[in-house]
């Protein structure tokens, strides 16, 4: 009984899959870089809390909605990349009026401390 020999002389993709570009692989990379570009922009104009949660929470969702419409390739990446970036900064609206919430808080117990030692102090 004869083996047949097997060779691999291509490489290991399908001869039909498209090439991966650059930005396929470094899609985290980049929209950790872009949500941190973001952040500085969102810390630098201010805007309201509720635009920045509805314009981030608009984006994400038209990214959502339109990576599952294009095709493999550099546009899908760069919605996905967009996408990835609204993703993680969806976030900062909330936790920055939760940090000032907290932030509130330490204050008012501590100017009631303040207030409750000073009126034990002179009720001698």
């Amino acid at each position: 009984m004869e083996h047949p020999v097997i060779t691999l002389d291509s490489p290991s993709q399908p001869p039909g899959r498209p090439q991966r570009s650059w930005i396929h692989s470094r899609r985290f990379v980049v929209a950790g870089g872009l949500a941190v570009a973001e952040v500085i922009a969102y810390l630098v104009l201010d805007p309201s809390r509720w635009i920045g949660i509805i314009v981030v929470g608009a984006l994400l969702a038209g990214c959502i909605a339109l990576s599952g419409r294009l095709k493999p390739g550099f546009g899908r990446d760069v919605v996905l990349i967009a996408g990835l970036a609204q993703a993680m900064l969806i976030a900062l609206p909330i936790l920055l009026g939760f940090v000032q919430l907290l932030f509130a808080t330490f204050v008012v117990f501590l100017l009631i401390a303040v207030f409750v030692i000073i009126g034990l102090r002179f009720r001698r």
